[in-house]
């Protein structure tokens, strides 16, 4: 009978393992994103755009001309009039990019600032995004 019991054991133990490796890897992202102020381009390719924002602060002939697929726009001109509008809650996790770097901290140092949560900055901009291996859309 004991043999029984050390089975049963085992096997809730190993359950329990199961379902806290799951929620571990499916909060990974969100918890990694709020202890950074910076990804590298690989980094951010890890991210889904369905589950995170990837807001692109360029211009808007720098996003016709291409920009993450899946991305939202807001110019850094346009930045403190329209933020609220763009991104509604606050607890989003947010990745920001520019070309190479510039627009995007001081858009993040402005998001920060208002309360906003996991927002770090795409190191090198929209092309090393590229060759991180992200898909572009014009």
């Amino acid at each position: 009978m004991q043999h029984r019991s050390t089975k049963k054991t085992f096997k809730y133990l190993f359950l329990s393992l199961a379902l806290m490796f799951t929620f571990t890897i499916s909060n990974a992202q969100e918890y990694a994103l709020n202890d950074r102020i910076s990804l590298k381009p690989n980094e951010a390719s890890e991210f889904d755009t369905a589950t995170t924002i990837f807001l692109d602060v360029r211009t808007d002939k720098e996003w016709l001309n291409g920009h993450i697929k899946g991305a939202k726009h807001l110019p850094l001109k346009r930045f403190k009039a329209d933020l609220e509008s763009v991104i509604t809650d606050k607890n989003s996790p947010v990745i920001v990019y520019c070309a190479y770097g510039g627009r995007a901290i001081a858009a993040s140092k402005y998001m920060n600032h208002l309360g906003y949560k996991a927002i770090p900055v795409i190191e090198g901009g929209f092309i090393q995004m590229l060759s991180a291996g992200m898909t572009a859309e014009k």
